[in-house]
C-alpha cells in the first residue's frame, strides 16, 4: 500500500512536508466577514487547507428545551440553552460556502467540508421525484433531517402510521437480510408503488418489490441514506395514515 495520497494536486505523505488544516467550525460567530477573515489569518499562518462543517441544527438535533436535548450540567459553559439553539449559533450557512472557497483558493489554500449527513442531497432527490405517490422511511431515524428539509411526512411502514418531525429511539424487530427481504416484499404488497428512504442496500430482493435510485448517500456522520421505489410496477394503495404516537419517553414530539 501506498504511503503517499494525493490531495487537490498535493502529495501527503510520511515522506512529505506535514499538511496543515485551518479548521473554522463556528468560530465566525455568525458573521460572513469574520469568516472570510479567518480565511486570511490562515492563509498568513501558513495552513495549506480549510475545513468547514456543513450542517443545520434541524438536520442534528430536535427544536426542544427539556430532557436530552437541553443542558443543564451546572459545570458546562453551556448551562441552560438547548442543544438546537447551540447548532443555530454554531452552523456555518450553506450559501456563504462558495465565498468562502473562493476566497480560500484565492489565498492557495484547499478548501473541504465535511457534510455531518447527506440529508440535504437526499432532499433533493425527494423533491424532485416527488409526483403525489407516498413516502415510506426505514428506520425511522432517517425521518426527521428530511422532514426539516422538505416538509414532508413519512409512513413508518412497520406501523402503518406517519412521521413528521419525531425522536427515534425504538429497535427494529428486522435483524436478518432474510427478514428484510420478507418486509420489503410486505410493504410492496400493503403499499404499492411508493417511494422509499432506506438504511441498508437491500441483498437478493426482486426488481418487482424493490428498484433503487440512488446508490448509497453518507455523510460524516455515518447515516446511510438509500432512495428506491417500491412494487415499481405497481398501482398506489391510497389511504389515510394517522399520525405515529409519540415514543419519546411520552412527550409527544411530532409536528
Amino acid at each position: 500500500m501506498s504511503e503517499t495520497i494525493m490531495i487537490a494536486g498535493r502529495a501527503i505523505g510520511r515522506s512529505h512536508q506535514p499538511f496543515i488544516i485551518a479548521e473554522m467550525s463556528g468560530n465566525h460567530n455568525q458573521s460572513l466577514d469574520r469568516a472570510l477573515a479567518i480565511v486570511e489569518a490562515a492563509a498568513k499562518a501558513g495552513a495549506h487547507a480549510l475545513k468547514l462543517q456543513t450542517y443545520t441544527a434541524d438536520t442534528m438535533t430536535l427544536d426542544l428545551d427539556h430532557g436530552e436535548f437541553f443542558i443543564d450540567d451546572p459545570n458546562s459553559l453551556w448551562k441552560g440553552r438547548s442543544l438546537h439553539k447551540l447548532y443555530q449559533e454554531a452552523y456555518t450557512p450553506w450559501e456563504w460556502h462558495k465565498p468562502i472557497f473562493e476566497r480560500a483558493r484565492a489565498l492557495g489554500m484547499i478548501p473541504f467540508s465535511t457534510p455531518f449527513d447527506a440529508s440535504p442531497d437526499v432532499a433533493a432527490v425527494i423533491l424532485k421525484l416527488d409526483d403525489g405517490h407516498p413516502w415510506l422511511a426505514y428506520p425511522a431515524s432517517r425521518i426527521p433531517a428530511l422532514h426539516a428539509l422538505t416538509g414532508k411526512r413519512f409512513i413508518q411502514p412497520e406501523q402503518g402510521c406517519s412521521h413528521g418531525f419525531v425522536r427515534w429511539n425504538h429497535r427494529s424487530p428486522i435483524h436478518t437480510w432474510a427478514q428484510y427481504r420478507q418486509a420489503l416484499a410486505e410493504w410492496a404488497r400493503l403499499y404499492g408503488r411508493s417511494f422509499i428512504v432506506l438504511e441498508f442496500m437491500p441483498r437478493d430482493v426482486p426488481a418487482s418489490v424493490f428498484r433503487p435510485l440512488t446508490g448509497r448517500l453518507q455523510g460524516y456522520d455515518g447515516q446511510v441514506y438509500i432512495v428506491g421505489i417500491l412494487a415499481p410496477h405497481e398501482p398506489t394503495v391510497t389511504r389515510a395514515y394517522p399520525h405515529c404516537a409519540s415514543i419519546a419517553r411520552g412527550i409527544s414530539v411530532s409536528r
